[in-house]
């Protein structure tokens, strides 16, 4: 960023806000691609990032194939697949009729689960009057094992604190955009409160900080001075270090305190 515009005191902030995130966004929105991207910091300044980049199985180009046009090959693996899980049900005192219904009410993955589960009640030395009935109920009413149940258990925990995790980076997010906000406005205000040459030196200091360096900027700043959104950003987050001296204004840990004191 050093030889950006962005280069000012919390630039990264207009950096990620504008460039950063609205990019991977349409990346992982539009592509088979899945990006993240973790900040470090030293104190409050981001110095560094990493990303990470994955490509999604599940990504998929939205034809609208007819039914036919699954190959004879596929048809076959599947019918195979679900005439052996019949033949296994049969196999454990389950009724033909039975289980056919049985495969084509439900997937091959739960059906095949319940079979494996009936394996092991058996080894463990589970006494079972009726098998057949039992496999039955145990594909209608998804028996589960103590495993599968602590591991069901585990994923919604895991899926839980992933949403509280999500739910406070959101949250995070909103903050420094608030903060980034009041910041903005607070400098201006204290701008507009110090004397006229104040800040005719800080506007001239801003003409030869090389700021303006690019075509445009130049451009824009003689055509619309302050009032042009982008240029005003570049000249007050300059002078952040200047007007902003307060625990609040400096620091957004601090800042939380201060919007929320309750809160603390």
């Amino acid at each position: 960023l050093k030889d950006s515009s962005y280069a000012v005191k919390g630039g990264y902030r207009f950096f990620n806000r504008d460039i950063l995130k609205p990019s991977i966004r349409e990346i992982n929105e539009c592509s088979d691609l899945e990006v993240g991207v973790k900040a470090h910091r030293r104190g409050h300044s981001v110095y560094a990032l990493d990303f990470s980049v994955k490509r999604k199985t599940s990504f998929q180009v939205n034809f609208d194939f007819a039914k036919k046009a699954l190959t004879q090959d596929v048809r076959a693996a599947r019918e195979a697949e679900d005439s052996s899980l019949k033949q296994q049900l049969v196999d454990q005192g389950v009724a033909e009729k039975q289980a056919a219904q049985l495969c084509e009410e439900y997937n091959a993955d739960r059906i095949a689960e319940k079979l494996t589960y009936l394996e092991e009640q058996i080894k463990g030395g589970k006494k079972i009057m009726n098998v057949g009935a039992w496999l039955r109920c145990a594909i209608e009413e998804d028996y589960r094992s103590k495993a599968s149940t602590a591991a069901r258990s585990k994923e919604r925990v895991d899926d839980q604190a992933e949403a509280m995790q999500k739910a406070a980076e959101k949250g995070r997010e909103a903050l420094e955009r608030e903060w980034s906000q009041f910041r903005g406005q607070k400098a201006r205000e204290k701008y507009a409160q110090k004397p006229k040459a104040w800040q005719q030196k800080q506007l001239k200091a801003f003409e030869k900080s090389g700021k303006l360096s690019s075509h445009l900027f130049r451009k824009r700043y003689a055509e619309e001075g302050l009032e042009n959104s982008i240029i005003a950003a570049l000249f007050y987050t300059g002078l952040y270090a200047l007007l902003l001296t307060e625990p609040h204004e400096t620091d957004i840990e601090a800042y939380a305190v201060w919007r929320n004191p309750k809160a603390a």
